[in-house]
């Protein structure tokens, strides 16, 4: 793909997400965790951030709009958020609706561009753009709620894709900038350091410093600023509760989508006690009442010690986080680091998912890389005949269970007392395992012939 190409497909990409994002704000009005991220930004604005992290705190003059969305972020992020709080509620929407459009689409265009330098020479672009459509309903679904990973994603990717191009720089702050919006992203950051990225990691912890705690510091006043972190840091434990619908209601985004997919959520889901919580119709009002019935159990009763499960989960982590250590490994003098960029950094992305204790089904977004790097290093693996069906099946099965959910597969009953409707973060762990396989199997084998780089 031409740089030129490259460039009008990425541009269409935005425009088009553009026009999504305009056309949602537009007819749905404010919605979803935006109310939460205006809230936050409009106290802030008006002098009352003492108030932050207040159950209700009624911060519009419009009484249609929702309002005591609970705020869990750090006062860094509300301070970043306060230009909004200028705004009229709907204006700051839209605007907001258009960023989110802007950055799902260049993030998703990101990926493409950094997997198609592992296609076979000649091999087409529209191979790695097929793979990362299984997530089409994750990133509309991220642009619908005006959520934060928005931000988060488009930044992790335009950081990895400016470090993939040698602008350390911009990489360090785009990565600080994605830090700001999801804590987790700090593993990129920190990834910048083991890679030997000096420039990318000062940068990045420099701009971190700066984002999360000089400026909030200067804007707020020291003694504000230090006593909201101390509230920030005394939340209680912010993992969402498992949620379900009643029989025979219609599922909403409240019951899809609250369900933990990370690996500390699937090993406590499965292996202690857990239910779900049934909402009645008017699911918002009930749950922040406290007005739920319990519902049914998920993991067939199965009790282990908490302590055991608490173990198990570290152990899970270390794992992870090893295995990403080590197939990301620099090498003196290793000569194929380039080409391997974009498996390393989307394996990076990969184990945030699954070491975050939040992650959701929206945060998924972020295999997207993955998917398009694996498909593309399959297309050449085809093509020059080497031994590609065990990775090209690890995949396909984590993108089917990524792109379909569990009770779409398994039926209402069986996601509940199987997986759980799970399958997202198996989905993820399977993808994950991919990318590590290919990873390893590479080092120490020739380099093929790959297409050049963009």
């Amino acid at each position: 793909m031409t740089p030129r190409f490259r460039t009008v497909l990425l541009i269409l990409a935005a425009a088009a997400a553009l026009a999504a994002g305009l056309r949602a704000a537009l007819s749905a009005g404010p919605v979803g965790d935006f109310l939460r991220y205006d809230r936050a930004g409009t106290m802030v604005w008006k002098g009352e951030s003492s108030h932050l992290y207040d159950d209700a705190f009624p911060v519009w003059n419009d009484p249609s709009l929702k309002e005591g969305m609970r705020y869990r972020y750090a006062p860094g992020l509300a301070v970043a958020l306060s230009p909004m709080g200028g705004l009229p509620p709907r204006t700051a929407w839209v605007l907001w609706s258009a960023a989110c459009g802007a950055l799902v689409a260049a993030g998703a265009g990101i990926a493409v561009a950094l997997a198609v330098r592992r296609l076979p020479p000649g091999g087409a672009v529209w191979i790695p753009a097929a793979a990362v459509v299984p997530l089409a309903a994750l990133y509309l679904e991220n642009v619908k709620l005006g959520q934060m990973n928005c931000w988060a994603f488009g930044l992790s990717l335009g950081a990895l894709f400016a470090l993939d191009r040698g602008r350390d720089r911009t990489a360090g702050l785009l990565a600080a900038g994605a830090t700001l919006a999801k804590h987790v992203p700090i593993l990129i950051v920190l990834w910048f350091l083991w890679k030997r990225r000096w420039k990318a990691a000062f940068w990045g912890l420099g701009g971190i410093l700066v984002l999360a705690y000089l400026l909030p510091t200067a804007v707020l006043g020291p003694a504000a600023h230090h006593a909201l972190l101390g509230q920030w840091k005394g939340q209680e434990n912010s993992l969402v509760t498992e949620v379900d619908e009643a029989p025979g209601m219609k599922v909403t985004g409240a019951g899809e989508h609250v369900e933990g997919q990370s690996l500390k959520a699937l090993l406590y889901r499965h292996l202690t006690p857990t239910g779900f919580r049934h909402l009645r119709e008017d699911s918002a009002d009930a749950l922040s009442k406290g007005k739920v019935r319990p519902g049914i159990l998920v993991n067939g009763g199965r009790a282990w010690d908490p302590k055991v499960v608490f173990w198990l989960w570290l152990a899970s982590m270390f794992l992870v986080l090893s295995v990403t250590v080590f197939a990301t490994n620099p090498e003196p003098g290793d000569g194929d680091a380039h080409r391997r960029t974009p498996l390393e950094a989307s394996m990076v992305l990969a184990a945030m998912l699954l070491v975050s204790p939040e992650s959701r089904n929206p945060h998924f977004q972020m295999l997207a890389p993955a998917l398009a790097a694996l498909a593309a290093g399959l297309a050449a693996e085809v093509s020059r005949g080497g031994s590609w069906w065990g990775r090209a099946g690890l995949a396909a099965a984590g993108a089917l269970l990524v792109g379909i959910s569990t009770q779409g597969i398994l039926g209402r009953s069986g996601a509940d007392h199987a997986l759980a409707r799970g399958s997202i973060g198996f989905g993820g762990l399977l993808v994950f395992l991919a990318v590590a396989w290919t990873l390893f199997r590479e080092r120490g084998s020739p380099p093929p012939a790959a297409a050049p780089a963009p």
